[in-house]
């Protein structure tokens, strides 16, 4: 998502730390969003 404003519609599930790139001196972090329910 690009757009900052669905985030608002969306709830954090949960975060992956990765190494996609091992010959640079840091990690990624893959956040995993859920979108809210209109019912919720």
């Amino acid at each position: 998502m690009r757009d900052p404003k669905a985030y608002l519609t969306c709830y954090f599930n949960a975060c992956v730390q990765a190494d996609i790139l091992p010959m640079t001196q840091h990690f990624e972090c893959v956040a995993i969003l859920e979108p809210v329910g209109k019912g919720a």
